[in-house]
């Protein structure tokens, strides 16, 4: 499997488990707050150490913010719907000096799961 094939699994891994867990919120523990309301991602610390042995660094693209130290990205929350949360930023994966970005994250939710205050 080629790098940017391997990325795309990752990418899509991370999409996964964080829309899974907010599906998995019923709808009276999943208000946002307007102020300040970011999603966080935390890697496990075993696979940014497998990534970063392959040679592919982790790292985020503004206003998005990545934490080394504790194996997480967060993404600012740009607007809420009942469709899903939309975030701005990104996170990018460089193996060699060739990245791939993911931007702009949306995360889909069941309908009405998601209020934002």
């Amino acid at each position: 499997m080629n790098l940017a094939k391997k990325l795309v699994s990752v990418a899509a891994g991370v999409a996964l488990v964080a829309g899974a867990s907010l599906a998995a919120a019923p709808a009276s523990q999943a208000k946002i707050n307007k102020k300040n309301s970011a999603t966080i991602i935390s890697f496990k610390k075993d696979l940014v150490s497998a990534l970063e042995t392959q040679g592919i660094q982790i790292s985020a693209q503004a206003p998005a913010t990545w934490n080394s130290a504790k194996a997480e990205i967060r993404f600012p929350v740009t607007k809420v719907t009942s469709a899903g949360i939309s975030h701005s930023g990104g996170i990018t994966f460089t193996k060699d000096g060739s990245p791939l970005t993911v931007t702009n994250p949306f995360i889909a939710t069941p309908t009405g799961a998601t209020s934002y205050e």
